[in-house]
């Protein structure tokens, strides 16, 4: 992370001596791309609703959506056979009864395991054998037809970011999906591939560089491709969620959502910030506090 801090803060000055008319503390406002998710703030159901089902199923993303999440976050990974798996890790073996990686096994392979085999022990694995599958993001696409969806890349590269851009283009899905993704080149992918037509979060590099130069007082020089600033609250104690950030973000006419936050406490003390949405592991709690 000091790295990209480093990398961020020499493409910043860059830009101060392409633009040697701007003065730190100049107010640029950006237009920022389009976002479509409801108005702030949204409750972020983090796998839907990880913390009461197993994660990146059905059963927690309808868990979430009746505990009144606003939008359901997930992530995906290419199966052997190119389809975009909604699982998280690299491999199987946390969440299902399975063993090997995603990547090495096919759509069917990966939908006949059990994934909620392993969850939730200290309750005496509730949701082994009651058919929850590793799902495909079509079938959520489908399943959910009214609900905005944060979806993260989790591997699988430009090639594949292609794939879940045609995916959401062929289910009509591009006014309610923000497509997230820490790499640079998957981000920039669905942007190509979609024409611009899927929204898309920051990379960690966009990120990184919007960070800096708010703390510069550079963020008006800055032309936004992406539609949502999604970021951790803290980054091993260093506060990156703050008034400053949030209001540089506005500013450019960009959303900033945090994550991932399940204490009331922190909800409270965000939307009181201004962030526009929160991620969480327990949308319920969001949405009663």
């Amino acid at each position: 992370m000091r790295i990209f801090f480093i990398g961020a803060a020499a493409a910043v000055m860059a830009l101060v001596l392409a633009v040697p008319a701007f003065r730190p503390g100049d107010e640029a406002v950006a237009a920022g791309v389009p976002s479509p998710f409801p108005e702030a703030p949204v409750s972020i159901a983090h796998r839907g609703a990880s913390g009461a089902a197993p994660e990146n199923t059905f059963a927690a993303f309808d868990r979430a959506v009746r505990n009144g999440a606003d939008v359901l976050e997930l992530d995906v990974r290419p199966s052997a056979d190119g389809r975009a798996a909604v699982v998280h890790d690299r491999t199987v073996d946390r969440t299902t009864n399975g063993s090997g990686e995603v990547a090495s096994l096919s759509m069917n392979e990966l939908a006949r395991l059990d994934a909620g085999h392993r969850f939730a022990p200290q309750r005496g694995y509730p949701y082994r054998g009651t058919g929850e599958k590793i799902p495909m993001l079509r079938e959520v696409l489908a399943r959910y037809p009214e609900t905005p969806l944060n979806v993260e890349i989790k591997a699988g590269g430009p090639g594949f970011a292609r794939t879940v851009a045609r995916t959401i283009l062929r289910s009509g899905a591009e006014d309610r999906v923000v497509v997230a993704s820490r790499s640079h080149a998957s981000v920039a992918a669905v942007r190509r591939a979609s024409g611009g037509a899927v929204p898309t979060g920051a990379s960690t590099r966009e990120v990184v560089t919007f960070f800096a130069a708010s703390r510069l007082g550079l963020s008006g020089l800055l032309q936004p491709e992406y539609g949502r600033l999604q970021l951790p609250a803290t980054y091993r104690g260093i506060e990156l969620v703050t008034p400053e950030l949030v209001s540089a973000a506005g500013r450019a006419g960009v959303p900033v959502d945090a994550w991932t936050i399940n204490s009331p406490k922190d909800m409270a003390r965000l939307k009181e910030m201004g962030v526009a949405g929160v991620v969480t592991d327990r949308p319920g709690d969001f949405e009663r506090f």
